[in-house]
């Protein structure tokens, strides 16, 4: 009886002392709550972003003439799609509208990561081999988080709203309908597919600590983001496979334009989650083994 009484005040205390443990955690020693360390999380994000409409501000009709440039290659893009299907009346599973449907999302995609990490990739092997690097990791905020998003790209905005366009017209003309669980599930989607493409175009960069002196190693994951602009469905049965458990990158485009038809099972939709959670975990992971082959400028 006394071993049982013993075991139950064990336990007992070993609850409260975990309890306690979450109630009072701190990131990083400094004394501060996880919602102040978000708070302030947002607060930069949101300096970054000011800092980048300043940034462009100062060549504005360079920026204006490559903001119609973006719109013009996402007029091109579309139109590639009307004159295909004036001689095929669809492509696998994929008629004409659903086939719209899916450039849309494509533009979507390719906009929201331009948007967000472009700008940042761009210069990434440049943090590296110059030392800048040096000034991101002694400053008491993630490196991972400044490395990717310290700068906008502001540029495929007009393209943004132009996929929106051709997204609700086709679902307006064509009559297709649509419910809350539909559009949510999209949107869910969308998030996903751009945490895919962050974690590898992510990991593509890192390779420049092994790789060496590469400019353009953010170009290296482009020609894998534009195969996404066709239907994984066409694929055979084992490249499907693997672009879906392995290399996921039929989350990317096919899926969400799938999920917004009504053609997606919800068990895909939570695999999609999880395979996006343990993507980006990898990507902090190679991030900080990468570092551990970092030279530093001095």
């Amino acid at each position: 009886m006394e071993f049982f009484l013993k075991t139950k005040l064990y336990f007992k205390n070993y609850l409260k002392g975990f309890k306690n443990y979450f109630r009072n955690f701190k990131i990083f020693n400094h004394g501060h709550g996880f919602k102040t360390i978000l708070k302030l999380y947002f607060r930069v994000y949101q300096c970054f972003f000011k800092n980048s409409i300043m940034a462009e501000s100062q060549y504005r009709l360079s920026f204006f003439l490559l903001i119609w440039f973006n719109f013009g290659w996402a007029l091109v893009y579309i139109f590639l799609y009307v004159f295909i299907f004036k001689f095929v009346d669809q492509v696998g599973d994929w008629n004409y509208q659903r086939s719209l449907v899916l450039a849309a999302t494509f533009l979507l995609v390719r906009a929201l990561n331009s948007f967000l990490f472009k700008q940042n990739f761009q210069n990434f092997a440049d943090l590296v081999y110059r030392g800048d690097l040096d000034f991101i990791l002694i400053k008491p905020i993630s490196s991972q988080f400044m490395v990717s998003l310290k700068k906008f790209y502001l540029r495929p905005f007009v393209r943004f709203i132009f996929a929106w366009l051709v997204l609700i017209t086709v679902l307006v003309q064509n009559q297709i309908k649509l419910n809350i669980i539909l559009v949510i599930s999209y949107l869910l989607l969308l998030l996903i597919s751009v945490i895919i493409v962050y974690s590898l175009w992510f990991i593509s960069c890192c390779l420049v600590f092994w790789l060496g002196n590469i400019d353009n190693i953010h170009e290296v994951f482009q020609p894998v983001l534009r195969l996404t602009a066709l239907p994984f469905d066409i694929l055979p049965g084992v490249l499907k496979e693997l672009f879906f458990l392995v290399i996921p990158l039929v989350f990317i485009t096919t899926m969400p334009a799938k999920s917004l038809l009504g053609l997606l099972s919800w068990a895909a939709c939570v695999y999609g989650f999880f395979i996006s959670l343990v993507l980006f975990y990898l990507s902090a992971k190679v991030w900080h083994l990468a570092l551990k082959y970092y030279v530093s400028a001095a």
